[in-house]
């Protein structure tokens, strides 16, 4: 998926409130690109980001684009849907026990409308892998 103005604005508004309340242990559901864990980190110098994404082509360039950032020690990122992530198991980081500080999503827009046509564009913006009532 392209980057958007949204997701920008977005990151930036979510790194104010996490530097407004000593943010360190983050969760980012759904991270396509990495765009918003990207952001984070870079606004958050002691925190630690887990991202998740169950697209393989969005994981695999999420994964390319945290390795080649200066942040890449803070930053781990897992190829499971959300519904499955167990925060008990041991990630890159040690324990992934404790709770995360702040949780960011940008979940999918749509509901009861068309689809694409488009794989990946449907799983990203439409709500049938992940429903308001289960995030």
């Amino acid at each position: 998926m392209k980057v958007s103005t949204d997701g920008c604005v977005q990151g930036a508004w979510a790194a104010r409130q996490c530097r407004a309340h000593s943010v360190n242990n983050v969760l980012d559901i759904g991270t396509g690109t990495g765009l918003l864990s990207l952001m984070l980190a870079q606004e958050l110098p002691d925190a630690i980001i887990t991202a998740l994404e169950i697209d393989q082509d969005a994981f695999l360039q999420a994964k390319d684009n945290f390795g080649q950032s200066p942040w890449k020690e803070r930053l781990c990122i897992r190829h499971v849907p959300v519904q499955e992530f167990a925060a008990t198991e041991s990630g890159a980081y040690g324990d992934l026990q404790d709770k995360f500080d702040f949780i960011i999503c940008n979940p999918p827009f749509f509901h009861n409308q068309l689809p694409s046509l488009k794989e990946e564009r449907k799983l990203a913006r439409h709500s049938f892998s992940l429903r308001k009532e289960e995030l």
